[in-house]
């Protein structure tokens, strides 16, 4: 019988770009930098997340490295071999972040893998090999999507839906999930909802240094995608996140209004202290507090109101 690999033998070479931050005692993330058609500074991030029974799940896979692989051992060691991480779940939390899931697929086979409607197809058209990997759930809209099967299936286990609840965004173009993590006053995970560039974390490690400000393409794409202003004692400044405000109304809400608001305003009824997204700069309550909730409803404002 053949010997079962070891996580080590799928790694990618260390990225020295990459910055990994302790985000609280359950939560750890791993930010880079990246440019969209190579021009646009978006950065990314892959958030993970160590349940209270210790399996850990992956949001937003990013390349698996070596030190990747020892950050996460750390955190959440595999009981049954303490020398590798418990990676339990593989989540892409839209039909866009997922290029590495095949590789962590490869390292953790037992993981299990959950996934928005439609990102099979995408991959198998992109020439993914992986594209017959069953899926522990996959999201998908329509009536029964708030229920207990259609956040969680049949698959996933209690422990997952003791900690994580999922909002569905399934009229958003790339098929969006908000996840919260209930623990630590709550943290609110997303890809492409909720943007707060310039991702100056992403690009802080970057040779030769880079402003994830600069360029002719990003400056044009901050003024529909920077996050709203923060005042030091955690405030929002209203107003300040306009240009988002009109981008989430006419692109990312467009396909049907009603139905994206119901999930706006369901995140905006979570309890959370913080927001990590995938592009940009995390957002953490100040001293005056509520400013994680007061950032993601700023940006949705219009959608409070269906203001047309």
């Amino acid at each position: 019988m053949a010997s079962k690999s070891s996580p080590s033998e799928h790694t990618k070479p260390d990225d020295p770009e990459m910055v990994i931050r302790a985000l609280t005692p359950s939560i750890t993330i791993f930010s880079m930098p990246f440019a969209r058609h190579g021009v646009l500074h978006f950065g990314l991030r892959c958030t993970a997340v160590r349940l209270r029974t210790g399996s850990l799940a992956i949001i937003s896979a990013c390349p698996l490295t070596p030190t990747v692989l020892n950050t996460l051992t750390q955190l959440a060691p595999d009981p049954t071999n303490r020398s590798v991480p418990n990676v339990r779940y593989l989540i892409a939390p839209d039909i866009e972040h997922h290029i590495h899931l095949g590789q962590w697929k490869e390292a953790f086979p037992s993981a299990h893998i959950l996934a928005p409607e439609g990102l099979r197809e995408k991959r198998a058209k992109m020439g993914f090999p992986d594209a017959n990997t069953p899926y522990a759930h996959v999201w998908k809209g329509g009536p029964e999507k708030r229920t207990e099967e259609g956040k969680y299936g049949s698959v996933i286990p209690q422990e997952f839906k003791d900690e994580i609840d999922v909002e569905y965004f399934e009229y958003h173009d790339n098929k969006d999930i908000a996840f919260l993590h209930k623990p630590d006053g709550g943290t609110l995970i997303e890809a492409d909802l909720w943007f707060n560039l310039p991702g100056y974390e992403q690009y802080s490690h970057t040779n030769p240094k880079v402003d994830p400000s600069s360029g002719a393409f990003t400056k044009a794409a901050l003024c529909f995608i920077r996050g709203p202003k923060i005042t030091p004692e955690g405030r929002v400044v209203p107003g300040s996140a306009t240009g988002h405000r009109r981008f989430a109304w006419y692109v990312l809400g467009k396909q049907n209004r009603p139905a994206y608001a119901e999930s706006v305003k369901i995140v905006s009824g979570w309890e959370f202290k913080r927001i990590v997204p995938c592009h940009g700069e995390v957002v953490e309550d100040g001293p005056v507090g509520g400013t994680a909730k007061a950032a993601w409803d700023e940006v949705y404002a219009w959608f409070f109101d269906l203001k047309e």
